[in-house]
C-alpha cells in the first residue's frame, strides 16, 4: 500500500472523529456550537471520507494511465476542500473554546478536536508531498498515452484514405 492510500485512511478515521464530535453537538442541540462553520464541518467531512475511499478504491484497482489521472485530480480536490476544512474546523474550534459560558462544549471532545485537526494537516502535507512526487511519473503516462493515440489515429486515418 503506497503513501498516497496511508494518506487517506488516516483522513478518513481523522474526518470520522471529526463528523462524530459535531453531530453530537448538534444532536445534544448545543447551541454555542450552533454556526455555519458546524455545517461546513459536516459537510466537508463528509466530503472528505467519500473522495478517501473513491481514491483508495481506485489506487488499489490499479487502473493504467487513466486511473492515475482521475486519481491525481480526485486527489487535487481532496487537498482543495481539506484546506478549506482545515481552516473552518480550526474556525470552529476557536469559537467553541472562547465560549466560557456553553456547558455542552466545555467537556474533553473539545480539545478533542484539535488533535484530529494536527493530524488532517500532516495528513494533507503529505499529500501535497505525493502529489508533487507522483505528478512527472502521471505527465510522462498522459504523454505517451497521447502520442500513442495520435499514433494509432494517423495509422487508422491511413488505412482509411486507402480504402
Amino acid at each position: 500500500m503506497d503513501r498516497m492510500c496511508i494518506s487517506c485512511i488516516i483522513g478518513i478515521i481523522v474526518n470520522i472523529i471529526i463528523l462524530n464530535y459535531v453531530l453530537n453537538l448538534e444532536k445534544e442541540e448545543c447551541s454555542c456550537s450552533h454556526d455555519w462553520k458546524r455545517d461546513v464541518v459536516k459537510v466537508t467531512s463528509g466530503i472528505l471520507i467519500v473522495l478517501s475511499i473513491v481514491i483508495i478504491i481506485l489506487n488499489l484497482a490499479n487502473l493504467k494511465v487513466y486511473s492515475n489521472v482521475l486519481i491525481a485530480l480526485l486527489y487535487i480536490v481532496y487537498i482543495i476542500v481539506s484546506i478549506a476544512h482545515l481552516c473552518v474546523t480550526f474556525m470552529y474550534y476557536m469559537d467553541l473554546n472562547s465560549e466560557d459560558n456553553c456547558e455542552c462544549s466545555q467537556n474533553w471532545m473539545k480539545h478533542a478536536l484539535i488533535y484530529p485537526i494536527i493530524v488532517l494537516l500532516v495528513s494533507v502535507v503529505i499529500g501535497v508531498i505525493n502529489m508533487v512526487v507522483m505528478w512527472p511519473t502521471i505527465s510522462k503516462k498522459m504523454a505517451l498515452n497521447n502520442k500513442s493515440k495520435n499514433n494509432s489515429n494517423r495509422n487508422s486515418n491511413r488505412n482509411s484514405n486507402r480504402k
